[in-house]
């Protein structure tokens, strides 16, 4: 749900990802989408 409007790389597994953080809540996997996106575009950015 977070990610539905990001383009993601071909090596991204969000269910392996959110299987292996249980300790992790939705609003903590939201902020972690949240600014591995920012982080992204930051980086397209800089090229």
């Amino acid at each position: 749900i977070h990610t539905s409007r990001m383009t993601l790389a071909d090596d991204v597994n969000l269910e392996e990802f959110v299987m292996t953080k249980d300790e992790f809540s939705g609003a903590d996997i939201k902020a972690i989408c949240t600014e591995a996106g920012l982080l992204a575009l930051r980086e397209r950015r800089m090229k």
